[in-house]
């Protein structure tokens, strides 16, 4: 589908890649986890984590769009 439509397949994977660190569970990231059973939870708690979820989320999806007219310079989108 994207090839149809011009879009070179390496983006679909760069943007998939970048958003898949994405998390709100905490068994969902086992670095999380080591980083709160480790400290007892003092120092990684789970509401903190989440709100930083988000603005990673937030960060990806600005980032992708502000990539687009690089992606668009470098030929990769048509």
């Amino acid at each position: 589908i994207m090839i149809a439509n011009g879009i070179n397949p390496w983006i679909a994977c760069m943007v998939t890649f970048a958003g898949s660190d994405i998390w709100y569970f905490s068994y969902m990231n086992s670095i999380y986890l080591c980083a709160h059973f480790g400290t007892q939870g003092k120092f990684a708690r789970h509401s903190a984590m989440v709100k930083l979820s988000a603005a990673y989320t937030a960060v990806c999806i600005v980032a992708s769009l502000i990539s687009i007219p690089y992606w668009r310079m470098l030929g990769l989108i048509k």
